[in-house]
């Protein structure tokens, strides 16, 4: 499985690149929307994470990406912004597949574990298998 991470926080990105890749997973990391759509075409990514707080706004972020692809799991990050439910059903129109506010990046790896493997293979063996593999 191939993941791109998009984060304008270095540091953040690249922890959470760290853990991804720790459990098997190959991911990539950017903190940019142009280099993030080169990635996604040149490593034929199969899922985004994306921080909301960067100096392009999250929600045009997940909007960009799913005006150019209908199908890849978009998952809209924050770990310090708690989203109205407004805001977060707005995220979910503009095209991600969930919204996951957290402290921690543990708190946020696990959402996207659970989130990432439902998108990916639904209810099935293959996200028990992927579960248990992270």
């Amino acid at each position: 499985m191939k993941v791109l991470v998009i984060d304008d926080e270095q540091d953040v990105g690249m922890d959470i690149c760290k853990t991804l890749s720790e459990n098997g997973v190959d991911s990539f990391l950017t903190d940019n929307l142009s280099d993030g759509f080169k990635i996604i075409d040149r490593e034929k990514i199969d899922a985004v994470l994306t921080d909301l707080n960067m100096p392009i706004d999250g929600f045009q972020v997940v909007k960009s990406i799913r005006d150019k692809n209908k199908t890849i799991p978009i998952l809209l990050y924050s770990r310090t912004i708690f989203l109205s439910k407004e805001a977060e059903e707005i995220a979910l129109e503009f095209g991600a597949t969930f919204y996951q506010a957290g402290s921690t990046i543990q708190s946020l790896l696990d959402a996207v574990k659970n989130k990432l493997s439902m998108a990916l293979y639904g209810n099935s063996e293959a996200t028990k298998n992927f579960l248990n593999s992270i």
